[in-house]
């Protein structure tokens, strides 16, 4: 892990301005920058370091130690808990909506399985498209899970619907896939396109 360590020099030597001084808490000290590679985990490099400080400290002299000046470990962390929380707090929301206003069970069960599997599915192309889960990723993901809770939910309510007029209250049964897919045309491409303008609006 290849470091790159400022040397903090007492006396000027030459006509040259003195440069790269680094200081903390009014005293002059030496700093080391560690180097990530492109496309490297930076959740994994820094635990990494951690443990590599960890080792070092044992044999570094009395009075020495390595203090961390720039840790990127609760920045990752605080990311990705709101990319959780944010799509637990929308499954939840969606669910206690679908279940008041559609008194239906499978309904909300179906927007629960949606959202998740929409996110996998977006991690997963950005993993064969070699885009990396930065701050600005996930933030994008944390967004568009409130545009996929609209679109669920519309989609869901069509659907139910336009079973309702066709079975009426009685027991839905048969084949309801012609059903299905004829409800989810006349609210899919309105769908789309709201999806696109707000995807647009937002970035």
């Amino acid at each position: 892990m290849p470091i790159r360590v400022k040397d903090v020099a007492t006396v000027q030597l030459g006509p040259e301005f003195r440069r790269s001084a680094l200081e903390k808490d009014g005293r002059e000290a030496v700093g080391g920058v560690v180097m990530m590679r492109y496309g490297g985990n930076p959740l994994a490099v820094t635990d990494a370091i951690k443990q590599k400080i960890r080792e070092l400290q044992a044999g570094l002299p009395s009075g020495v130690r390595i203090v961390p000046f720039y840790d990127r470990t609760r920045l990752i962390e605080s990311a990705i808990h709101t990319v959780t929380g944010t799509l637990k707090e929308e499954i939840i929301i969606a669910s206690i909506a679908i279940l008041l206003l559609l008194s239906h069970f499978r309904s909300a069960v179906v927007v629960c399985i949606t959202l998740p599997m929409a996110v996998l599915v977006s991690f997963l192309f950005m993993y064969y498209l070699g885009v990396s889960s930065n701050i600005m990723s996930l933030a994008g993901i944390a967004i568009s899970i409130g545009i996929l809770v609209d679109a669920a939910v519309v989609m869901v309510e069509n659907a139910t619907h336009e079973l309702h007029q066709h079975f009426g209250k009685e027991k839905v049964r048969g084949d309801t896939t012609e059903l299905i897919v004829k409800s989810c045309r006349l609210v899919g491409r309105p769908i789309f396109f709201a999806a696109i303008i707000t995807m647009g609006c937002s970035g």
